[in-house]
């Protein structure tokens, strides 16, 4: 026998789950938590309510909404005047700029010279400004929630089930994804594109998945570096195994990093000796290297899924490049930024597959290490408020 009562589930003992699961709770408690306390603690306490109490799929599109509403809120409170190298007041100061641009010069501006004004963005951007004009905190507010939407996309299409758990791995298990957030925004939105292309793909919708991959790049051209990445790995997996395919393309990677700085001394000569020559010193980062250790030794013992394959091997051709051409460059901070974004699907599915009396402790360590590491000098400074527990949306409207 089995009833529905109002939004949740009574069960009978025969059912081995549960006897009653309201899932009702979760929802409301989505909403309190988020009203009331810093998104990322609410984040806690619904990824440990997900996880052990109820993991049904029910209500997960509406608190991944209700998350992106939260935090582009705690995002768009922020000060980005406080430091003069903030990038995201050059973006504000490009917006206001731009207000009496026509569509035609923005397109013409992208084909004279597409590096920095990536068509889709600035387009984007423009159809804001026609549309709603408006002033710099809803700017903001419009950009971060179209940033968490995204990412909210890929966390459903990551895990429908486990969806909040892949949200916590995103924002406590890579480094530093909020500065990301706040301050390099064309870069965080041609990421999220190019991982929701990516899971697309390799979920069985090959075709929609190489187009949504090939508009990341109407947000950021560095995504054409992975799009290179994408195509070679796909092109030699179709004809190996796994681990052959990592060897190759890692080969044939580190052999085309040549051409592509001559590409680069042809098409931007300005930044090329910026993007490529740093001294040796600055080649060896053992955290990289204990990652992708790690990331290879989950795919061979844990047979993970197709896109955790491609993640693990972006971030191992981003270590690969990284010890050609040092850690310090742009070109190796933006690849940084997309290849940890990546390695968060691999690193969820390896958590996943751990008992889950283990999986409560992980947890644990993770949110304790982001209390005791430091934050960057952008982060602290612009929102001193981070770590405030009851920084919620109730405060930051009515107190702020």
């Amino acid at each position: 026998m089995e009833k529905i009562i109002f939004s949740g589930e009574i069960r009978t003992p025969i059912d081995r789950e549960r006897l009653v699961s309201i899932t009702g709770i979760r929802f409301a408690l989505c909403s309190l938590s988020f009203l009331i306390l810093n998104p990322f603690l609410a984040l806690f306490i619904l990824t440990l309510y997900s996880l052990y109490v109820d993991n049904s799929v029910k209500q997960t599109k509406q608190i991944l909404l209700i998350f992106a509403f939260a935090l582009a809120i705690f995002y768009a409170s922020r000060d980005i005047w406080v430091l003069p190298d903030d990038d995201a007041a050059v973006y504000v100061q490009k917006y206001l700029m731009d207000q009496d641009d026509s569509l035609a010069s923005i397109v013409s501006r992208f084909l004279l010279f597409p590096p920095t004004n990536e068509v889709l963005y600035f387009s984007g951007m423009w159809i804001i400004v026609k549309l709603l004009n408006p002033g710099i905190q809803t700017l903001l507010f419009i950009l971060h929630l179209g940033q968490l939407t995204l990412l909210s996309l890929a966390a459903y299409l990551v895990s429908r089930r486990y969806a909040v758990f892949f949200l916590f791995i995103f924002f406590f298990g890579i480094p530093d994804p909020n500065t990301n957030f706040m301050t390099i925004w064309r870069a965080t939105l041609a990421q999220l594109i190019f991982m929701i292309g990516t899971l697309i793909y390799f979920k069985g919708n090959p075709k929609t998945g190489r187009i949504v991959i090939l508009a990341s790049l109407g947000f950021h051209v560095t995504l054409m570096l992975f799009i290179f990445i994408f195509e070679l790995y796909i092109f030699v997996r179709r004809r190996t195994s796994y681990f052959s395919t990592v060897v190759l393309c890692c080969l044939a990677f580190y052999l085309s990093l040549d051409t592509l700085r001559s590409a680069l001394e042809y098409i931007w000569p300005s930044r090329a000796a910026m993007f490529f020559n740093f001294p040796e010193e600055y080649r060896v980062n053992l955290t990289e290297a204990f990652v992708v250790i790690v990331l290879l030794a989950g795919n061979y013992f844990h047979k993970l899924s197709p896109v955790a394959r491609f993640a693990t091997f972006s971030f191992l051709a981003y270590f690969v490049l990284c010890q050609g051409y040092g850690y310090t460059s742009s070109l190796t901070g933006r690849f940084n930024q997309i290849a940890w974004g990546l390695a968060a699907i691999p690193l969820f599915e390896m958590v996943m597959k751990l008992p889950k009396a283990l999986i409560a402790p992980v947890i644990g360590f993770l949110l304790v290490r982001a209390m005791l590491k430091p934050v960057t000098e952008i982060y602290s400074s612009a929102l001193p408020q981070h770590f405030e527990p009851f920084y919620g949306v109730l405060n930051i409207i009515f107190f702020k």
